[in-house]
């Protein structure tokens, strides 16, 4: 009798020893999971922002629950469908097949196996390309051309990461600059200068070939009294700003200047697209006849041409009076 007594006890015991055990696991896979919450809920996986400008930068999802471009697992660097100036389609290590393994325009390609990058090199190691980018995918660098092996873009040198070039241009695939040509490496162009994108050279024109303006300059003193007259670049940024000369015969024909306060008042091109749109003169009397903007607010208010046909269509001013 004494032994069954036994038996049940030290089962009664380890049955609540058992108990024990199962309640002591359940806290601690409870207290896991909830600081893999709270970590998950403190450091989100998606749409991260390394460099606190308010805009995610690694593992964007587009709420979608999937890293869709600038996947990585280390959440420094991305690693597989990295984009372009926040754009928002993968171009460089594209993984088509979803097994998170680059396969398409890799990074740090060295196509001539000398040890030295070719085609999207990352010279800071920031896991986005700075030199000889191929936006394309054609293994042909497109952006930021390294001529010279010195790891420094030459030509079609984007300054604004949107995909085009903007200095040091060439159009013709020969590796020599067209347009925005910067001759002093500055970061400004200040021969062949394009206006309008129109990829032809306006001002500051090299007509032989010498890097040396010798057409339509800019900023000219006709008068020599120190003050820029035509073509004059007032922010410095290589670009004119007032009493642009677009057609090259030495007379303002864009933002023109009457008050010499250095702000547009007549043919106004707000679109630079060599067409004025803002106080327009038809007549060269350098008053405004179409798109009249009375209280310099930038917006027309009288005389309006909507078709931009030069001709008026509502808001006119019969007595000329800027009523």
């Amino acid at each position: 009798m004494n032994i069954i007594k036994e038996l049940y006890n030290s089962k009664r015991e380890f049955l609540f020893k058992l108990v024990l055990v199962l309640f002591c696991f359940s806290l601690v896979i409870l207290s896991i999971s909830a600081y893999y919450k709270f970590i998950i809920s403190e450091r989100p996986f998606f749409n991260i922002d390394i460099n606190n400008d308010g805009y995610p930068d690694l593992n964007i999802d587009f709420s979608t629950g999937k890293c869709v471009l600038n996947c990585t697992l280390n959440l420094k660097t991305p690693q597989t469908n990295i984009n372009y100036g926040n754009g928002k389609e993968p171009i460089f290590n594209v993984d088509t097949n979803g097994d998170s393994v680059p396969d398409q325009n890799l990074m740090n390609q060295d196509l001539n196996d000398d040890g030295i990058c070719d085609l999207n090199c990352d010279l800071n190691k920031d896991g986005f390309p700075d030199i000889n980018i191929d936006i394309d995918g054609d293994a042909i660098a497109d952006l930021n051309i390294d001529i010279d092996n010195d790891k420094v873009p030459d030509i079609n040198i984007d300054l604004y990461f949107d995909k085009f070039p903007t200095l040091n241009i060439d159009l013709n695939n020969d590796y020599i600059c067209d347009i925005n040509c910067d001759t002093s490496s500055d970061k400004i162009p200040d021969l062949n200068i394009d206006y309008g994108n129109d990829k032809i050279a306006h001002f500051n024109i090299d007509t032989n070939y010498d890097k040396v303006p010798d057409k339509n300059k800019m900023n000219q003193d006709l008068d020599k009294d120190g003050t820029c007259d035509i073509n004059c670049d007032l922010d410095k940024d290589g670009f004119p700003d007032i009493n642009i000369d677009i057609n090259e015969d030495g007379k303002a024909d864009l933002n023109i200047d009457i008050n010499n306060d250095k702000k547009a008042d007549i043919n106004i091109d707000k679109n630079k697209n060599k067409i004025p749109d803002l106080n327009v003169d038809i007549n060269g009397d350098y008053i405004c006849d179409i798109n009249c903007d009375t209280n310099d607010d930038g917006i027309p208010d009288i005389n309006i041409d909507v078709n931009e046909d030069l001709n008026i269509d509502y808001n006119i001013d019969i007595n000329k009076d800027g009523i």
